[in-house]
C-alpha cells in the first residue's frame, strides 16, 4: 500500500485539487519491487532523497539552454546539473539540488507573475502541490499558448546561478530550525527553545521529506515527525526517531539528542520489554491509595 499525499486513482473525481505529483508514490512503489525488503531496507527507505521530480523535468530544461551563449559560470551550472540527472538525489553536501530548486522557484515567479499578479502569484506559491502540477503539466507541454517557455526558463536559469551560485551547497541553503511554540509567544527565547538549523538532505519531491516553501525557499518546513519501523518477528523489535528529542524541558540532555540521527537518517532501536529499559527510564508504579 503506496500513498504519499497524491491521488491514488487518477479515474475518479477529485477529492482535492490539492494532492501531490506523485513523485515521492512512484518512488516508493519502484522501491517496493526490489527483492529483499527487510527492516534495514524500510528503513533506508524513509530517508530516500531520489528526486523524481528533477529526473522527470531537467531533461526538457536542460534542452531549452543554448550552451554557447552560456557564461563561464553558467556552464559550470549546466554541467553539474547534467551529470547530477544521472542519479538526482537531494543530499546536502551537493551543489546541483540548490541549481535545480533556485531554477525551478525563478521559473515558477518568471511564468505565473505577469499571467497571475502579485497577490494570486503569492497564493499559488503557497499552494505548492497545485504549483507543481501547472508548472511541471505546463514546461513538458512544451510552449502552447503565448507563454514564452524557452525563453522563461533561459532567463531563470540566469537567475538561478547568480542566486545559488556554482559553489553552493544544498546543504547551505536547506537547513532546519526546531522552532518551538514558546518561542513564538514569547519574543527573544528563541536562543532557549528553539534548536537550529542544521544542514538537511531531501525535499518536497523526495521520500525522505524535507519540505519547504516556494513562497520561502528554503528554509524546511516539514518533516517526518517520527520515524518508524517494526519487524513482526518474535520477538517483535523496532526502530524509531524524532526529531529534538524525548524531553520537553531545553536544559535536559534528551530536549535535542535525536536530530543529529533524524537529519541522518539513522534509527534508535526501541527495547523490546520495559525490563532492558536503561534504569533512568524506568518508573516504578506506586501504590494506589484505595481511601
Amino acid at each position: 500500500v503506496v500513498w504519499a499525499a497524491n491521488r491514488p486513482l487518477a479515474a475518479v473525481p477529485p477529492v482535492s485539487a490539492d494532492n501531490a505529483p506523485g513523485y515521492r508514490s512512484q518512488r516508493l512503489a519502484a522501491l517496493l519491487q526490489a527483492e529483499r525488503l527487510d527492516s534495514a531496507a524500510m528503513r533506508a527507505m524513509q530517508r530516500d532523497t531520489f528526486n523524481g521530480q528533477a529526473r522527470r523535468l531537467l531533461p526538457a530544461m536542460l534542452a531549452a539552454l543554448d550552451v554557447g551563449v552560456l557564461s563561464e559560470a553558467e556552464r559550470r551550472a549546466f554541467d553539474a546539473l547534467s551529470s547530477w540527472l544521472e542519479d538526482p538525489r537531494d543530499e546536502a553536501e551537493l551543489g546541483a539540488p540548490l541549481l535545480f530548486a533556485a531554477w525551478y522557484q525563478h521559473l515558477a515567479t518568471t511564468l505565473f507573475r505577469e499571467a497571475l499578479g502579485e497577490d494570486l502569484l503569492d497564493r499559488l506559491l503557497r499552494s505548492s502541490y497545485v504549483l507543481n502540477e501547472a508548472l511541471d503539466n505546463h514546461l513538458l507541454a512544451g510552449n502552447p499558448g503565448s507563454w514564452p517557455v524557452a525563453a522563461a526558463l533561459r532567463s531563470a536559469f540566469r537567475a538561478a546561478v547568480a542566486d545559488a551560485g556554482v559553489d553552493g551547497r544544498w546543504g547551505a541553503r536547506h537547513t532546519l530550525t526546531l522552532a518551538h511554540e514558546l518561542s513564538g509567544a514569547f519574543p527573544g527565547s528563541a536562543w532557549l527553545f528553539d534548536r537550529g538549523p542544521v544542514a538537511a538532505s531531501g525535499g518536497n519531491a523526495t521520500v525522505g521529506r524535507a519540505r519547504y516553501s516556494y513562497r520561502q525557499p528554503y528554509a524546511v518546513s516539514g518533516g517526518a515527525t517520527t520515524r518508524l519501523v517494526v519487524a513482526l518477528s518474535q520477538p517483535m523489535q523496532a526502530w524509531s526517531i524524532m526529531p529534538g528529542g524525548q524531553s520537553g524541558i531545553p536544559a535536559s540532555p534528551h530536549y535535542n539528542d535525536q536530530t543529529a540521527a533524524w537529519v541522518a537518517g539513522t534509527h534508535d532501536t526501541l527495547a523490546q520489554r520495559p525490563r532492558d529499559l536503561p534504569v533512568a527510564f524506568t518508573l516504578a508504579a506506586a501504590p494506589r491509595d484505595s481511601r
